[in-house]
């Protein structure tokens, strides 16, 4: 049963990123001033590392590596957060305008 419920979790969150990275393309060939674009896909990533990083702390045991896995999460957030600019001033969009 466990299974079962972990193949649902992972089927989910792939039809989570697939319909995602469509909205991203679409949007980017139909409505390149879309916007809502950047919120609404901060939105999705976000959830999704949430996700994860929820996952992490219910499922892994042994605390060296769930601190590392976290630490990778948090670093993950960091990249799609707006402190990116900061740290990375020269990072551009890859969207037509």
């Amino acid at each position: 049963m466990e299974r079962k419920k972990q193949v649902i979790y992972n089927v989910i969150a792939f039809a989570f990123l697939f319909s995602v990275s469509l909205y991203r393309q679409l949007v980017i060939i139909f409505d390149p001033n879309n916007p809502f674009y950047s919120y609404i896909v901060y939105a999705c990533y976000l959830t999704l590392t949430l996700a994860w990083a929820f996952s992490i702390v219910t499922r892994i045991t042994q605390i060296n590596i769930r601190t590392f896995l976290l630490l990778i999460d948090a670093c993950a957030l960091l990249v799609l957060s707006q402190l990116r600019h900061i740290f990375c001033p020269h990072f551009v969009c890859m969207r037509v305008k």
